[in-house]
């Protein structure tokens, strides 16, 4: 489970929590478990569209790249690893697979 102080071994130790891990502090008790700041992507190794700012009973608030933010719901969370948090794109709203689409829109080429 992951709380406060099992967020303090996992920035001291180097421990990552699994989606199990958050899964099951989400159920005990809703707090900022150490996936606050992740990176949030929706393909392992694509590029990244925003960012976990807050963690619900429920799910987690995501901050997507000039759209705001949005709810996700843990069912979506596919997987969670080395700071990133993996969601699983068929599995979002349709406003967010969408705001997810143009989260890169306003990058400008070469900067």
């Amino acid at each position: 489970m992951i709380s406060k102080r099992s967020h303090h071994f996992y920035a001291h130790h180097g421990a990552v929590p699994t989606l199990d891990d958050l899964k099951l502090a989400l159920m005990a008790e809703p707090q900022e478990p150490a996936v606050v700041g992740f990176q949030v992507f929706v393909a392992d190794g694509g590029e990244e569209v925003g960012a976990v700012t807050g963690v619900d009973s429920d799910g987690l608030v995501v901050y997507v790249e000039n759209a705001g933010h949005y709810h996700v719901a843990l069912h979506a969370v596919e997987s969670v690893h080395h700071q990133k948090v993996i969601l699983n794109c068929a599995k979002l709203s349709r406003s967010l697979r969408r705001a997810i689409g143009h989260a890169h829109d306003a990058e400008v080429p070469g900067l």
